[in-house]
């Protein structure tokens, strides 16, 4: 910010040099204004504005970095003191630390509903097919000459319908299967169980080492829609909402969050 100085001037006078006070003072303001000075009296202007800045930029940056030290350190207090209570809690058993949205679980049950019905959709296509070729075969028999692949015509498109629908039901129960609704960490904090969206008990829970999970991306501050948390013993991810209830995720990311950087050194 700049302070506005007052208008005004400064009367230098030379040795020798005096104002003429012997008129007026309304005569001087009224009438030209250098009567009222003797003709060796020189005025000089000083500058209009003077603009001094304030030096306020040490102290703000003084100020910023002391409030960064105190968000440090009440944040490392915090985390300290969540660590303990989440240590204390598992000496008394499991701790539930992740859980997917509300809707997931009824999303889950319609999506597998929708497989098993798109399923169907396949499946009659593929009798629909069997009968429209078996029809044309009993057309055909009193022809000579029947090519090889018309022999088999009917298996092969009975069987391409049949393979669309278990492939496009295999993607379509992978995904609950690897969608986590609940993860927890056993009692003594060695392993974690996890829930998948599965709706059948087979593989629906899992208990894998904790020291064998790990995330890439920060559950903290984060960035996407999704976290997945691999397994050093499997293949394929389990993918976690950010749009679910984390309990702390500081927490979450102590436990899972490696860098590849410190990975690949491990």
């Amino acid at each position: 910010m700049f302070k506005r100085k007052s208008i005004y001037f400064s009367i230098i006078n030379r040795p020798n040099f005096a104002l003429d006070l012997s008129k007026n003072s309304r005569e001087c303001l009224t009438s030209d204004f250098t009567k009222c000075f003797n003709v060796n009296t020189r005025i000089v202007p000083r500058r209009l504005y003077q603009i001094q800045p304030k030096q306020t930029t040490n102290a703000t940056s003084t100020i910023i970095s002391s409030i960064k030290a105190n968000e440090e350190r009440v944040s490392s207090f915090s985390l300290k003191e969540s660590v303990k209570n989440f240590n204390e809690r598992l000496k008394r058993g499991e701790v539930v630390i992740y859980k997917s949205p509300q809707e997931a679980n009824k999303f889950f049950w319609w999506w597998h509903i929708a497989a098993f019905l798109q399923f169907i959709f396949w499946a009659n296509l593929a009798d629909l097919s069997w009968r429209f070729q078996q029809r044309r075969k009993t057309e055909q028999k009193s022809s000579i000459n029947i090519s090889f692949v018309d022999k088999f015509k009917p298996a092969i498109f009975v069987g391409s319908y049949l393979s669309v629908g278990f492939g496009i039901g295999a993607i379509m129960f992978l995904i609950p299967a690897r969608s986590v609704l609940t993860i927890s960490i056993l009692k003594n904090g060695k392993m974690a169980k996890i829930i998948t969206g599965r709706k059948y008990q087979w593989g629906r829970e899992k208990k894998i080492p904790v020291k064998n999970l790990y995330i890439s991306q920060p559950a903290w501050n984060g960035k996407g829609s999704a976290i997945f948390l691999r397994s050093e013993n499997e293949r394929l991810a389990y993918m976690l909402e950010r749009s679910g209830n984390f309990e702390d995720p500081k927490i979450f990311d102590l436990l899972f969050y490696k860098n590849k950087s410190n990975k690949k050194g491990k």
